[in-house]
């Protein structure tokens, strides 16, 4: 399955530089994340300005069915299967 994500480009409170931050879903100006918090072995998820200094160039990578079903999670794959 294909998921959107992207390196944030300078160190914040949430993210290291150069963390890949994973795009649940994207909404007209924000985007919904899924991070490991800076970096650590706790994933949370967030929501940031779609055109914060610290969001990198989106991209779209394909993963496996069970990384992208735990970055979506339940109500956002409902979401984007339309049910």
């Amino acid at each position: 399955m294909e998921v959107k994500y992207f390196k944030s480009t300078a160190k914040t409170n949430r993210f290291k530089q150069n963390q890949k931050v994973w795009v649940r879903y994207e909404f007209a100006n924000h985007l919904d994340l899924f991070f490991r918090w800076r970096g650590n072995g706790r994933w949370v998820t967030g929501t940031c300005d779609k055109f914060a200094p610290f969001v990198g160039n989106i991209k779209a990578i394909d993963v496996d069915n069970s990384f992208a079903d735990r970055i979506h999670g339940k109500l956002i794959k409902q979401i984007l299967e339309g049910e």
